[in-house]
């Protein structure tokens, strides 16, 4: 049976480190580019790890929400931005939330574990 890989999508620049890591690295400049990369996925064998920056994801929303509805890979958008407010932070904090209760990501606060446990449920 073969085996999923780490696979990333995004400026050639900003990825290349994931190479060091073992990842098959996917550049992609433009949302053209984006979306040949995602469909390309698709001769991967099932339950790769498909690593996206948030700015690949930006250009193509359409081709990630295709891509992520298929279910054939476990896709994860990871921040590339130092913002207050990063969208693969926050899609990151919100898979972490739905799978342990628990929002890891959080900056330091005041709230204990029961009091994030309890605001998250609320959510």
């Amino acid at each position: 049976m073969a085996e999923g890989r780490m696979l990333v999508i995004g400026n050639a620049q900003v990825i290349l480190p994931f190479r060091a890591a073992g990842a098959v690295l996917r550049p992609a400049e433009d949302a053209d580019g984006v979306r040949r990369a995602l469909a390309g996925l698709a001769e991967e064998p099932p339950g790769s790890l498909v690593l996206l920056t948030e700015e690949a994801a930006a250009l193509a929303p359409d081709a990630v929400g295709e891509f992520e509805e298929e279910g054939r890979h476990a896709l994860l958008v990871i921040p590339t931005r130092r913002r207050e407010k990063s969208a693969g932070l926050e899609r990151m904090r919100h898979a972490i939330v739905r799978s342990v209760g628990v929002d890891l990501i959080a900056r330091a606060s005041s709230e204990s574990v029961g009091e994030q446990v309890a605001r998250i449920e609320e959510e």
